[in-house]
């Protein structure tokens, strides 16, 4: 039985599956099995996978007739895992050669092992390097809005599980976004061991324009809403509850400002949502454009959102 278990979506990744399953191939921990979860891609990335599971018994390709989605490619993953650990891997991303023996370690005292990354280009170049910290002293809660502050949180990647911790826990396949940050407040509200690896053990690799991030979805603020209200619950028994989840409210309340302005959105339809939502609700952030959304006046909304984009173009061709 393989210690590790490491499941990755795959999708039409020919650009970057090779260099994703060669840094498995370099570990210096050998212990582990991976679950190639093969979306129904219409490039190469099938007879990618069959050629590693054809030379190491390791790899184990799982092939899907249309692509469900990274929800349904994981769970299918962490259905078929064997482990005692289950680690997720982007495939258009890849590890270090210690990823493997650097988790060990932290399962030593740990549920859930929180890992540093490298966020990338597609060059390899360093752009900026995130390192989990944490106080040992500090609650389970102020633990988890530290990681969560330091962008170590939501990703899935960016953590590894005891499979028993997982247990029935899926990803949900209502969500094409956030889905990963839901599944680990969901995971996290029963309280956990938590370790954290502080180095660069992760490659996270920015800039691949065809991702569900890239993509536009016009009921953003529902799915943002689904994820504050598990973090309502996962923080049901934190002291500082009241003020964390306020400062979260705002920053999702900038995020959804930003999304409206940025993306080609239905300003009625999208404002309507984000007005019912419950973080907006209880957001203390008072602004032109939160005015505007409260008294629906969709006009000045669009006005706004105009400027904003004339703007930002100028800035644009003045630093050309």
């Amino acid at each position: 039985m393989p210690d590790f278990s490491i499941v990755i979506p795959v999708y039409n990744a020919e650009k970057t599956l090779h260099r994703c399953l060669d840094s498995l191939l370099t570990q210096t921990y050998s212990y582990f099995e991976v679950h190639m979860i093969e979306n129904g891609s219409t490039d190469s990335s099938a007879d990618i996978c069959r050629e590693y599971a054809s030379k190491d018994p390791r790899f184990v390709l799982h092939s899907l007739k249309e692509n469900g989605g990274p929800s349904v490619a994981r769970n299918i993953g962490i259905d078929c895992s064997a482990g005692k650990f289950i680690a997720f891997i982007d495939s258009d991303d890849y590890v270090q050669a210690d990823y493997l023996e650097s988790l060990l370690k932290g399962f030593e005292t740990a549920e859930v092992v929180f890992l540093g990354y490298n966020q990338v280009d597609n060059y390899g170049n360093i752009i900026k390097t995130c390192i989990p910290y944490r106080k040992d002293k500090d609650s389970y809660h102020n633990q988890l809005i530290h990681l969560h502050s330091q962008d170590n949180f939501g990703y899935t990647w960016v953590k590894a599980f005891r499979r028993d911790v997982i247990g029935k826990h899926r990803f949900s396949q209502q969500l094409n976004l956030m889905e990963d940050e839901l599944f680990v407040c969901e995971i996290l509200t029963t309280p956990r061991k938590i370790a954290v690896v502080s180095k660069p053990i992760y490659n996270y690799v920015t800039g691949n324009t065809s991702s569900l991030m890239g993509r536009t979805h016009p009921d953003y603020c529902r799915k943002v809403d689904i994820v504050y209200k598990a973090w309502c619950n996962l923080l049901e028994n934190y002291d500082n509850k009241k003020e964390t989840l306020s400062y979260m409210a705002d920053g999702y309340v900038n995020r959804c400002m930003y999304y409206c302005y940025e993306r080609n959105v239905d300003i009625k339809e999208f404002c309507g949502q984000l007005a019912e939502s419950t973080f907006f609700a209880v957001s203390a952030i008072e602004n032109r454009f939160t005015q505007s959304v409260k008294n629906k006046k969709y006009k000045q909304l669009y006005i706004m959102k105009s400027f904003y984009n004339i703007k930002n173009k100028l800035a644009r061709l003045l630093k050309r």
